[in-house]
């Protein structure tokens, strides 16, 4: 996804391995706004799988957040969200992915998608 007109801003080298494939980059307030408002909308795979890029890189990390949009990605039939998920889990707690999952249940419920 990209934003016309907005520069992204290239991340380290230790920028975590779930992101093999995709270039490691920090996203913009604009594009990460737009992605929010996408799976508002729709729900799509795609976004969600960007919505757990965005909190798995950049600035904010955030790895629960992270797992459950990969989560909800992968429910939704996204491989790379399935792999994504399967390595963040490996450097999270029990009680983090616990809390993901419980996290993803809640949007579900909410959401309707």
């Amino acid at each position: 996804m990209h934003v016309s007109g907005v520069e992204r801003t290239w991340q380290t080298p230790d920028v975590p391995k779930w992101t093999k494939g995709e270039p490691n980059v920090a996203y913009t307030d604009s594009e990460i706004a737009e992605v929010h408002e996408a799976v508002r909308k729709a729900g799509q795979s795609e976004d969600l799988y960007t919505l757990g890029l965005i909190y798995s890189i950049g600035d904010s990390v955030d790895l629960v957040q992270a797992h459950m949009w990969f989560n909800l990605a992968a429910a939704r039939g996204s491989e790379a969200a399935k792999e994504c998920r399967r390595e963040l889990s490996d450097q999270m707690s029990k009680d983090e992915i616990a809390n993901a999952q419980r996290a993803a249940r809640e949007w579900l419920k909410v959401t309707h998608h």
